[in-house]
């Protein structure tokens, strides 16, 4: 699963932004050369089933941290954009319930991609998870 936080804004201004996040992240700078749109992800790149509350707690924190930073950057505009990918059944759970209920005070829409991949391609997705301290 990888997902990644996609903020944009008319008046967004994504440096002014960037410069008040103090913890790690990833940026995500393919194909968002614009300055009014921003796609951040955990510093792990990818969850790893059996790791996934872990991964989906830190998107958690990370909006209730910086919410209000975000608005006052510009952003209109709240993605949390959810990437599956599955090679043979695809039972999956987006947050927990705790989790969902915190997100819940925020006004943010879900997106759902899926992805039927090969064993391969599952790895090479799989490659891309960081041990993050």
């Amino acid at each position: 699963m990888k997902i990644s936080i996609d903020i944009y804004g008319e008046r967004f201004n994504k440096l002014n932004f960037e410069t008040k996040v103090n913890d790690i992240i990833y940026i995500d700078r393919d194909g968002y050369d614009s300055l009014d749109c921003l796609s951040i992800e955990n510093p792990c790149r990818v969850g790893i089933e059996y790791d996934l509350e872990s991964y989906g707690e830190w998107y958690v924190k990370f909006i209730e941290k910086y919410y209000d930073e975000m608005i006052q950057a510009g952003v209109e505009e709240i993605n949390l954009m959810i990437n599956v990918f599955y090679s043979e059944q695809c039972n999956f759970e987006i947050f927990g319930r705790e989790m969902m209920n915190r997100l819940g005070r925020f006004p943010i829409a879900y997106p759902v991609s899926v992805y039927q991949t090969s064993d391969a391609e599952l790895e090479e997705i799989r490659s891309l998870h960081a041990k993050v301290k």
